[in-house]
């Protein structure tokens, strides 16, 4: 999982300590609470692969960023033109995710209803599965399936993140919801997927992922905790409280092995 951790602008110049003790409390070490026990390795990534932060036109420069730390065997890559793994709230472009993301959605949209007539209709999951009791690989290998999968590998690296045109095929059944919606309602649809950051370690020390339990870090467990949260539950929380952080607070893109 990814997640975004919050620092004070105060540590800039030493992130790695800093998202190392914010993630401390949630790491499993068998000393805390198993309910914190959240990750047992984590890195500093995003930029190489566009799954972190978009950078605001004219900064891509800006010492300030923060890009991908090496991997485990040494290996490092530089961040796509336009990305990095982290920085300043003030040098993000979180308006461009959206923008992207209606862009590469109707682009994908556009690519769906070019193939059909070169190759027979694709049949859904759906009706694949009540037919056959199969779905999976045996989907996907519709020659209309394999063809819009190669026409979007092109159009993954024509953008500066591939993040949404990764999740056209791993959460959308191309047959019902592109082939059977407007462009318009698919195009909105995708943006409201992807507004902000879905994770978030905050300021305070919650761990927040969407759709589970929020857990405080100077706490031993959820039922020992008399806190109040500072980010609220569900994906609009995450966005507002992101986009209420001072501009110097540093966002850092974790991904982390759970």
């Amino acid at each position: 999982m990814s997640i975004t951790v919050c620092l004070p602008g105060t540590a800039a110049g030493r992130v790695d300590e800093a998202v190392k003790n914010a993630m401390a409390p949630f790491e499993v070490d068998y000393t805390s609470g198993e309910e914190l026990a959240m990750w047992d390795h984590a890195r500093i990534c995003g930029g190489a692969d566009g799954h972190g932060f978009p950078v605001l036109p004219a900064h891509e420069g800006d010492p300030r960023l923060i890009h991908d730390r090496p991997r485990h065997d040494g290996t490092l890559e530089s961040s796509r033109t336009g990305m990095c793994a982290g920085g300043p709230r003030e040098l993000l472009d979180f308006n461009a995710t959206r923008a992207e993301a209606e862009e590469v959605a109707g682009e994908a949209w556009d690519v769906w209803h070019s193939v059909p007539a070169h190759h027979p209709p694709a049949e859904s999951q759906t009706s694949l599965y009540r037919r056959t009791g199969l779905s999976g690989p045996r989907y996907w290998n519709q020659p209309l399936l394999r063809a819009f999968e190669e026409k979007l590998s092109t159009l993954r690296r024509a953008h500066r993140t591939h993040r949404f045109s990764s999740a056209l095929l791993s959460s959308t059944d191309p047959v019902e919801d592109i082939g059977a919606v407007s462009r318009a309602k698919f195009v909105a649809w995708q943006g409201d997927l992807v507004p902000s950051p879905r994770n978030v370690l905050s300021l305070d020390g919650w761990w927040y992922e969407v759709g589970d339990v929020r857990l405080h870090g100077a706490c031993h467990s959820p039922a020992q905790c008399q806190h109040e949260p500072d980010v609220g539950e569900g994906q609009a929380t995450v966005a507002a409280y992101l986009a209420g952080v001072s501009a110097d607070t540093l966002l850092v893109h974790v991904h982390c092995h759970v």
